[in-house]
């Protein structure tokens, strides 16, 4: 297993700086976070909202195609891999996601993640469902084309937030093309199936798995007294999932894919957070290994 880190964890530093960064901490490779940028810097943000609306290593998806050779030298220059461009991109953006593969061949990257739609309850799930399954007859198509794998995240809230619902969606098409980013952290929250049962179902499907944790933290009561829980990310260690577990599944299924770091949590410096992962997931490896 190659180690990563998804550049979501390293929102106050710019490209260059993370990938030193990474570089320096001993990381294998980086998963860039893809996404549109405001037109100015935003201000007055949440420090647990910096991740998404004021990240410093977000590669902007308008001018992507233009800073991709920059991107791939600065990766080049400190041997860091690039091994996922993360999009936002719904399936039905077929453009936008063919650009961002074209952008992926040009860095050497063999893997983008395209999100699948929200279930907000407002629009019946197989409808939804079943014009994503249409999509991802096309987008496989595109997938072929430039040999860079199309990844859809397990994620609560969406259509795919189960390892059932990731078979299903991606029953029948290569493996080879298409795939899934298993991510224990999401299955807190929802859609949570036995680590070993969700790796039998998916098989090579599973591209890439995200090691991230979290749990649901008591909020008071309502007016009726009944106690309220809100979600909450974690440090690694401290959340509900069972990453022990799981990276015993990933050694009895011979899992060969990548793994990377997806950490929300705010109780430590983005440093010695990048510092402190790497350290627990290489105990993890070490622990499973006989």
């Amino acid at each position: 297993m190659k180690t990563g880190v998804f550049t979501v964890s390293m929102p106050e530093y710019s490209p260059k700086e993370a990938v030193r960064i990474l570089k320096e901490l001993g990381y294998d490779g980086v998963e860039w976070r893809v996404a549109p940028l405001p037109d100015k810097k935003k201000e007055n943000i949440a420090y647990e909202d910096r991740y998404w609306q004021d990240n410093q290593c977000t590669l902007d998806l308008e001018t992507i195609e233009e800073t991709a050779e920059i991107i791939k030298q600065i990766c080049a220059e400190q041997q860091i891999a690039v091994f996922g461009l993360t999009t936002y991109l719904k399936p039905h953006e077929h453009k936008q996601i063919e650009k961002v593969l074209r952008v992926a061949d040009i860095m050497g990257c063999r893997q983008v993640r395209v999100f699948t739609p929200d279930y907000d309850e407002t629009r019946n799930y197989e409808e939804l469902f079943q014009e994503a399954r249409e999509n991802v007859k096309m987008l496989e198509t595109l997938a072929h084309k430039y040999k860079v794998k199309i990844v859809f995240e397990i994620h609560m809230d969406n259509i795919l937030a189960s390892a059932s619902a990731a078979h299903r969606l991606l029953c029948g098409c290569s493996p080879e093309d298409m795939g899934v980013i298993y991510d224990p952290g999401n299955l807190v929250y929802e859609g949570y199936e036995n680590y070993k049962k969700a790796f039998e179902m998916l098989g090579d499907y599973i591209a890439h798995i995200h090691i991230k944790n979290g749990m649901l933290k008591p909020e008071g009561t309502n007016e009726n007294g009944v106690r309220q829980w809100k979600r909450s990310w974690t440090p690694l260690k401290e959340g509900s999932a069972d990453l022990k577990k799981l990276f015993r599944v990933m050694k009895e299924m011979n899992y060969q894919g990548n793994i990377s770091v997806e950490d929300f949590s705010n109780e430590e410096s983005t440093y010695d957070k990048l510092r402190h992962n790497l350290e627990y997931l290489h105990w993890l490896m070490d622990v499973e290994k006989d």
